[in-house]
């Protein structure tokens, strides 16, 4: 593993070109930066709903399936270091590695990919001019496809607060007016709550309560409608 002395406030910026997904496809997910430069190593958890991660292939760095921590179905930790902790720079937008994934969920990438600090922190390590390791944050960030303007008819942000206790919102956007269904599941699967909502066009807040979630746990939630299903996950505490 590779030591830092210093926090810093700049980020290694990791960038993916988003895409529409369908249940059943194989899909690869090239990641690439801006700005790898005198990087020594980096790590981070990765959520990916909707998505079974297969394996993740090399592009400029050295990397393979030995670098994934498997936690759960839509839960990995990904770690890579330079040998001998040496410094490597990068030209801009060059490619790091690919992630490939079977689909679970129709929908965009953006919607079920992204990174935290729940089992690994999500942080990358520079080495500065006196030869010290700075610790950086890792930004992570999904691009339009060039000339594909691509337009969601529902797109749902992560519950706040969370974790939560007494109440949590949850904000869609719909595009059209019309009915969907707010599905909650226990990591068993168990259904918790399956509620129809009506949505308007524009902003919706949902509002969930201790009443509705009345143990403490992690949850699944999700939105549903027609064919088409986002999901994330939420953290209730006493």
């Amino acid at each position: 593993d590779v030591s830092s002395e210093t926090r810093s406030s700049a980020s290694l910026i990791l960038n993916y070109e988003d895409q529409r997904i369908a249940v059943g496809e194989e899909v690869i997910i090239d990641v690439y930066s801006d700005n790898f430069e005198n990087m020594a190593g980096m790590q981070f958890t990765m959520h990916h709903y909707g998505l079974d991660l297969i394996g993740i292939e090399s592009g400029n760095l050295n990397i393979s399936d030995a670098n994934i921590g498997y936690i759960e179905n839509n839960l990995s930790t990904i770690s890579w270091n330079t040998s001998n902790a040496e410094a490597k720079s990068l030209k801009t937008n060059s490619k790091l590695f690919s992630l490939v994934f079977n689909v679970t969920q129709s929908g965009l990438v953006s919607n079920y990919l992204n990174l935290s600090n729940e089992v690994t922190t999500k942080e990358a390590y520079r080495l500065d001019r006196n030869g010290s390791y700075e610790n950086l944050d890792i930004q992570f960030r999904s691009i339009e496809l060039e000339n594909e303007a691509i337009v969601e008819v529902l797109t749902m942000a992560q519950n706040e607060p969370n974790p939560w206790n007494s109440t949590t919102k949850i904000s869609l956007n719909s595009a059209v007016d019309g009915y969907a269904n707010l599905i909650v599941k226990d990591l068993t699967g168990r259904v918790i709550l399956n509620q129809k909502v009506q949505l308007v066009i524009g902003q919706n807040d949902l509002i969930l309560s201790k009443n509705d979630i009345r143990e403490s746990g992690i949850y699944n939630y999700s939105i549903v409608k027609d064919d088409f299903m986002i999901t994330k996950k939420m953290i209730r505490i006493e």
